[in-house]
């Protein structure tokens, strides 16, 4: 199943009540736009009290300021010092009312509204308006702009070593609808998964077989939307030539490798079938298949399934 590389989930970051959702599924939308509207008036009446209280703040401070002057003039020292303490004091209650307000400030343009991080696409869409939705939870899915769909499997690791990052292969996507999408694809990733949760290549894969996961990316195209079926065929020509067989065929004994074949032998009371060993040459072996360099040719039969056990020269009928 195909998905988008570049996609993100915005959160609700305060939980507050929602006024106006701008857009819906599939719009477009440009870094910066804003996507939701909050009803933020309990940090804006906030914002108002602490910024009257500072100004009355400041008010008395013109008071300290007098105090300070009429004390410098009668000479006294210790009036000096006490009008010097309150106007530290009220200075340093200015700073912190000051980065309050700051604060408050930028919290209510951050949490009176939701805008777009980058420029794309709106995906899923979990509001509407005069909703409240929970602190961390989804909202939007916003999918950048031209980001590529890619999709992974798994193989055994003789299979993966058949394959190059960056290498391109041919993909088919099953378009709802729509005939079969045949598209470029390119393998990003070849790494080595402990499996159990992707999909796998035919090839008999067996759990004890070391397994690699493929990442295959896919150029935007307007005409996917995300969860379609994709499937690819790669077919890989070796340096050696013969005959492909399955191993399981393969049997050893001190001689060397052999498979089962039938042998004709024709008489005048009809013909017989028999048991011959065909002592073989192996080539490369990739999951469940190996190639044969020598020993057999293409028109013979190999023996694949017997209700008894065989042995050389055993005389056989053909079904």
């Amino acid at each position: 199943m195909i998905s988008l590389k570049d996609q993100s989930d915005l959160r609700s970051e305060s939980g507050l009540k929602i006024v106006k959702v701008h857009v819906k599924k599939n719009d477009a939308v440009k870094k910066g736009q804003v996507l939701i509207t909050y009803d933020n008036e309990d940090a804006r009446q906030q914002l108002l009290d602490e910024e009257t209280r500072l100004k009355k703040q400041q008010l008395n401070r013109e008071v300290l300021k007098e105090q300070f002057m009429e004390a410098q003039r009668s000479g006294d020292e210790e009036a000096i010092r006490r009008a010097k303490r309150d106007l530290d004091n009220d200075q340093l209650d200015f700073e912190m009312a000051t980065r309050k307000i700051n604060y408050l400030r930028k919290n209510l343009t951050e949490q009176s509204s939701l805008k777009a991080p980058f420029a794309g696409k709106v995906g899923a869409v979990n509001a509407e308006d005069g909703m409240r939705v929970p602190q961390g939870q989804a909202v939007f899915t916003l999918i950048k702009a031209g980001s590529p769909f890619e999709f992974s499997f798994q193989i055994n690791e003789e299979e993966a070593g058949l394959l190059q990052v960056e290498e391109t292969v041919p993909v088919t996507i099953q378009v709802q609808g729509g005939k079969p999408l045949r598209v470029d694809g390119v393998i990003k990733e070849i790494e080595a998964t402990s499996g159990g949760d992707g999909s796998a290549m035919k090839g008999g894969m067996k759990e004890d077989q070391l397994q690699k996961k493929i990442v295959v990316a896919i150029a935007a195209d307007n005409n996917l939307q995300g969860g379609e079926q994709a499937s690819l065929q790669i077919e890989k020509k070796t340096a050696e030539q013969g005959l492909v067989i399955r191993k399981e065929l393969l049997k050893k004994d001190g001689t060397g490798s052999y498979v089962f074949v039938v042998r004709e032998k024709k008489s005048s009371l009809g013909n017989s079938y028999f048991v011959q060993k065909a002592y073989v040459t192996v080539g490369e072996e990739v999951g469940d298949e190996c190639l044969i360099l020598k020993g057999l040719r293409p028109q013979d039969d190999l023996i694949a399934e017997t209700s008894e056990p065989l042995q050389e020269g055993n005389r056989i009928r053909i079904r």
